[in-house]
């Protein structure tokens, strides 16, 4: 495994074989988001999103008691405690998590134990969310008496819709079963604890060794069609999809379909 950075506390990474893994690595206090570790999580994702060696990224927390418990309460009174503080502290995770809605690679939530309010939010700003059995999620603002912003909303509102995002909201529920969350699209699949890693592992191969310009139009077009389903912001999408057929992509796919092989796609 080649390591690509090791921060001195919070937000590790490696990548092996394209797969590129985040670890929210604050196990003591069920991987809590620090200030510092919002920050690291963003550059991190950036800097891979540029990295042609990393493929698909996965985001985890350390050991299997928890994804995220969430942002770490005990800097609340220092960094939350006002309005003004909390609008600071806000856009400092809406800058974090940024990176995560605009990554061209797919992101991949390999959610064990807790995943709660600030780690909720970084799994549902992952593409693909695959949790295990044991797993729990929630957001529990209500018993916190804390906000979120509208951009929050909606992102829930999209996966879930919005009878199960006030569900989720209202009740401030930390304990929804994964299963739950399954019924709800809040993940794409429950597996049992022990094949977690190594389903989440196959996934990510299985889509690595894909076109990535093929993937990356994917993801474009989705995020597309949520913010604009009436598509009058591209006239010419239909154009805009067949270039698709001029890349080197389109041509080593169809070769190695031809010569019956696997394809060599190349990640720039």
């Amino acid at each position: 495994m080649a390591e690509v950075a090791r921060a001195a506390r919070g937000v590790d990474v490696s990548i092996d074989d394209g797969l590129a893994t985040i670890l929210l690595n604050q196990p003591s206090r069920r991987n809590a988001m620090s200030v510092e570790m919002w920050d690291q999580l963003g550059q991190i994702v950036a800097r891979l999103d540029r990295d042609p060696a990393a493929r698909v990224l996965i985001v985890r927390g350390a050991g299997t008691d928890a994804f995220s418990a969430g942002a770490d309460i005990s800097e609340f009174e220092a960094l939350r405690s006002t309005p003004e503080k909390a609008l600071a502290y806000n856009r400092r995770v809406a800058a974090a998590v940024s990176p995560l809605h605009h990554a061209r690679k797919p992101l991949i939530a390999m959610v064990y134990g807790f995943c709660v309010g600030g780690g909720c939010e970084i799994a549902i700003s992952c593409d693909l969310r695959i949790a295990a059995e044991d797993a729990v999620f929630g957001i529990p603002a209500a018993r916190l008496g804390i906000s979120y912003e509208y951009a929050d909303f909606k992102r829930l509102c999209d996966i879930v819709g919005p009878a199960n995002a006030k569900f989720i909201f209202f009740t401030g529920d930390p304990r929804i079963p994964a299963r739950r969350a399954y019924d709800m699209g809040l993940i794409n699949e429950v597996v049992p604890t022990e094949q977690l890693e190594s389903r989440v592992r196959e996934l990510a191969r299985m889509i690595a060794d894909n076109a990535p310009s093929s993937l990356f139009w994917s993801k474009r077009a989705i995020d597309l069609v949520l913010r604009d389903p009436a598509l009058t912001s591209v006239p010419n999408g239909d154009e805009q999809a067949a270039q698709l057929f001029g890349t080197d992509d389109f041509k080593e796919g169809v070769a190695a379909f031809l010569e019956k092989r696997k394809p060599r796609f190349k990640w720039g």
